[in-house]
């Protein structure tokens, strides 16, 4: 049996030796073409440019040293029409998006070797602040602090001291996902060069666990009866995951060597037939299955409606000094409501004046309550919304109904 071995270390980039650009963040803009805004000339969809006069301008600078970022990408989308734009910054770090109509807008700048960031993100996993802007309302100052991205880097040999080519690894972790903390995959993975080594790179500051996998139609297109392969292990040596050993990144220390030289107790997979002359690895555990159950229903009835329900409103601190930056949650009184990507459960943050809004909530009881901070996926936890209805504002929503609400902050 093939003992690989795995080495990991904890780095940060250097301003000297910029990694190549980073992979996607959980918070990027939606995958749709962007368009560069030509001076002088209507922006896609809009119908008179004459309407379009609003700008927004900022700097996009390094957490760490404060210097200016040139080369950003900075992408600007939202509005009405829909506006997805993007540009780069100057050697000041500064980026300028004109010709605007005045609305509601997301801004999300990305540098290789940061973490990327949209706008009014405090932490990599909240989510961030939208930016309203009036008509011909001239915006400046909307910043960006980009915090370096760590890295984590090693390198996996066979149990003869043969560097393993081509294994996939992956950095994973924590999310809030189905109504709980399930270990997930974060950003892109890597695979092992020609020497073994692999380079997880861009990583925001938290806590990670390294998964890697490995079998020999990763190298091989041509299928045959009997493929190596090896369960999913995590670092430093086990196919459970809830025995995985954590890794700090964190973007204020300076690189550590993160105990190198483990071995993995990587288990050789049964290979399963899928057809009379092809079979596949199977990196399941040894015995498990799972089932696949299928209903049909039939006699829906789906009502279209445009009377659309509107809440909006600020929130005040306990000395009814109005605030500018906190999360809102809204969830249902009903809690069999209550659950994973639930419409009746919002995470709404306020734009730049401290001004929040959500649109088309169903009808219903609702509870609302304000809070400084929260990681985005939590509010289908139900004991954290348990928790928070304790001291909620409670309010109700009839079919297309605008309601107003004025909120305090809850001490967590």
């Amino acid at each position: 049996m093939m003992l690989p071995l795995l080495a990991i270390v904890l780095a940060l980039a250097s301003p000297a030796l910029q990694p190549p650009p980073a992979s996607p963040s959980p918070f990027a803009a939606p995958s749709t073409p962007t368009s560069q805004a030509t001076p002088g000339q209507p922006n896609p969809g809009e119908t008179s440019p004459d309407t379009a006069t609003a700008s927004i301008k900022g700097r996009v600078l390094g957490k760490d040293s404060g210097a200016p970022l040139r080369h950003a990408s900075v992408q600007l989308y939202g509005g009405t029409p829909n506006v997805n734009e993007s540009t780069t910054t100057d050697t000041q770090g500064r980026f300028t998006f004109t010709e605007l109509q005045g609305g509601r807008y997301t801004i999300i700048a990305t540098k290789g070797g940061y973490v990327s960031m949209q706008y009014g993100q405090k932490e990599p996993l909240e989510p961030g602040r939208p930016i309203e802007i009036a008509p011909a309302q001239q915006l400046d100052k909307i910043d960006f602090d980009l915090p370096r991205g760590g890295v984590i880097t090693g390198e996996i040999v066979d149990d003869a001291g043969e560097p393993v080519t081509g294994a996939v690894v992956r950095p994973m972790r924590y999310r809030y996902i189905d109504g709980g903390r399930r270990l997930t995959p974060w950003a892109g993975a890597a695979q092992t060069d020609d020497r073994g080594i692999y380079r997880l790179f861009g990583l925001a500051p938290g806590t990670y666990y390294v998964m890697a996998t490995w079998n020999d139609t990763m190298m091989n297109d041509n299928a045959s009866h009997d493929q190596t392969g090896y369960a999913p292990t995590f670092y430093p040596g086990t196919a459970d995951a809830g025995l995985a050993a954590p890794l700090a990144v964190n973007a204020s220390q300076p690189c550590r060597p993160c105990s190198p030289g483990f071995r993995w107790a990587a288990r050789r997979a049964a290979p399963t037939t899928t057809g009379p002359s092809r079979s596949r690895a199977s990196w399941g555990q040894s015995g498990s299955s799972s089932a696949i159950c299928q209903e049909h229903a039939t006699g829906l009835q789906i009502v279209l409606t445009n009377k659309l329900t509107d809440v909006s409103g600020v929130a005040t601190d306990e000395n009814d000094a109005p605030l500018t930056d906190y999360t809102l949650v809204i969830f249902p009184v009903d809690q069999q409501r209550w659950g994973t990507q639930s419409r009746y459960i919002r995470l709404v943050r306020p734009d730049q004046n401290g001004r929040f809004e959500t649109k088309g909530l169903p009808p219903g009881d609702y509870y609302a309550a304000a809070v400084a901070s929260i990681e985005q996926g939590s509010q289908d936890d139900p004991s954290l919304l348990q928790q928070l209805s304790n001291n909620a504002t409670k309010f109700s929503l009839a079919e297309g109904e605008s309601k107003t609400l004025n909120l305090v902050e809850q001490q967590q």
